[in-house]
């Protein structure tokens, strides 16, 4: 027989995936973004790490991350 997935939908939203020099991924809500200088001070991250890169997706798509020593990671955006 057919196998039909059964999650409920949710509805796709952009989001804001952010990369930390420490190897934390994060995401927001496009929405939730403030001007440069609050998000600079309000970023809840530890001391000593920080944003290195930031990219906008959808929660129905998946992102790749390759590491320096070449290993790659799929994520789900929605995760």
């Amino acid at each position: 027989g057919e196998q039909k997935n059964h999650q409920p939908h949710t509805p796709v939203e952009e989001v804001v995936v952010e990369f930390t020099y420490r190897g934390y991924v994060r995401r927001s809500a496009v929405n939730n973004l403030r001007s440069p200088k609050k998000q600079k001070a309000d970023t809840n991250l530890p001391e000593n790490d920080f944003v290195i890169q930031a990219d906008t997706a959808k929660t129905d798509q998946n992102v790749v991350v390759i590491t320096s020593v070449g290993k790659a990671y799929p994520l789900k955006v929605e995760d």
